[in-house]
């Protein structure tokens, strides 16, 4: 009987574990009621390096005090509005090295305790990751390297209030606009590294000086316009500190 086989007919039952660890295994597909028998105390869950391409809804409901989730490297293509539906207590989830394009706008209200999600190197374009207001109101860390956004503004960042770190190295961004960074007072370390930037506007900021242990990761030769490299904390580029 292989692994996939054991989480489908539940012979998990009766253990009482808090942390489950199934990565490397090859796993292609889970039930919705794989997890059904260690939801009582199960706090960490790792699956990361299989095989999985999608999760059905409803897979997760039961794990109510869930607090990390791993899901890297597998080849997922899509999270849709019950992909993590009862994971209330959720606060680290990792979702990097996928093959993520698509992201319903209400998946993110069923993990409303997440403090750090995970989403660099996957296929996520221009107006394809949303955060609306209200569903992720303590997230402080956002990993959104090597995608193919484009551009980074409010659309994106609007509706995380507590943000305090933001990654968006390698997404082909050539401009950031006015305003952009005012929605995320708390912002303390930016990466915009291997994009497209020629200078960064003061105004991205709401005209207003970062706080003074602000730290961001710049291109080398990168401008920041209306203000003194000083006035931005400690700024950051491939050749070490500017």
């Amino acid at each position: 009987m292989t692994l996939q086989h054991w989480l489908q007919d539940r012979i998990l039952d009766g253990l009482q574990i808090r942390q489950l660890e199934l990565a490397g295994l090859g796993i292609r597909t889970i039930s919705t009621a794989a997890f059904e028998a260690v939801s009582r105390h199960l706090e960490v869950l790792r699956l990361h390096d299989n095989r999985l391409e999608s999760l059905p809804q409803g897979a997760f409901r039961t794990l109510l005090h869930l607090g990390q989730l791993q899901l890297h490297n597998n080849r997922l293509t899509q999270l849709s509005s019950g992909t993590f539906i009862g994971l209330t207590n959720l606060l680290h989830l990792t979702l990097n090295e996928n093959r993520i394009s698509s992201v319903d706008r209400d998946t993110w209200f069923a993990t409303p305790k997440l403090v750090m999600l995970a989403l660099e190197d996957n296929r996520l374009g221009d107006g394809r990751l949303l955060f609306p207001d209200s569903a992720l109101l303590y997230l402080e860390e956002l990993r959104l390297d090597r995608n193919h956004l484009g551009a980074i503004d409010d659309d994106i960042i609007s509706g995380l209030p507590n943000l305090r770190r933001l990654y968006f190295r390698s997404n082909g961004v050539e401009m950031v606009p006015s305003n952009a960074f005012a929605v995320v007072p708390r912002l303390e370390m930016l990466d915009l590294s291997a994009n497209n930037l020629s200078q960064l506007p003061a105004a991205a900021f709401n005209g207003k000086r970062p706080p003074s242990h602000f730290e961001s990761v710049l291109e080398p030769g990168l401008r920041i316009t209306g203000h003194r490299v000083n006035d931005f904390g400690r700024v950051w580029s491939s050749h070490g500190l500017v």
